[in-house]
């Protein structure tokens, strides 16, 4: 990976794949789950930009964490690496899908009583996204420990 010039094709990277997993939350949501046109549109594009800020919100981190221990990975670095990264956060939607058939369909091995608890349907959002989520954060750790004493 180069460590100079334009972020360009790293931001059109993460652009990609966070469009991919927009669309397969959007997709899901209309053909799957039998949501209104609008919501599973809306819920797509609501996809689509968490997944931006939640690399950048990762891009400060790193950012601050690399000034901290003495690495040479500055701001910019650390967007490259975080946008290269990006693929580990449409791990989620393809997870969160897959449950949600399996619930709606009834073919999750819980008992019948906790499938229908208020929760679980937020609980089968947010666990697949916390597993995902620790699959950036490695994948994005491993990239700036590879690029920490880089020069331009």
């Amino acid at each position: 990976m180069r460590i100079d010039g334009s972020n360009l094709n790293a931001r059109m990277y993460l652009l990609a794949f966070a469009l991919l997993a927009g669309v397969i939350m959007g997709l899901a949501e209309w053909g799957v789950l039998a949501r209104p046109v609008l919501l599973s549109f809306l819920i797509g594009m609501a996809t689509v930009k968490v997944v931006i800020l939640v690399t950048y919100i990762e891009v400060l981190g790193v950012a601050y964490v690399s000034r901290r221990r003495g690495w040479r990975v500055p701001l910019k670095l650390a967007e490259r690496v975080a946008c290269y990264a990006s693929p580990g956060l449409l791990l989620a939607a393809v997870l969160i899908l897959k449950l949600r058939m399996l619930w709606r369909g009834g073919w999750l091995p819980l008992p019948r009583w906790l499938l229908d608890q208020p929760g679980t349907d937020l609980l089968i959002v947010v666990v697949p996204l916390a597993v995902s989520v620790l699959g950036f954060e490695i994948l994005v750790w491993l990239g700036a420990r590879q690029v920490r004493y880089a020069n331009a």
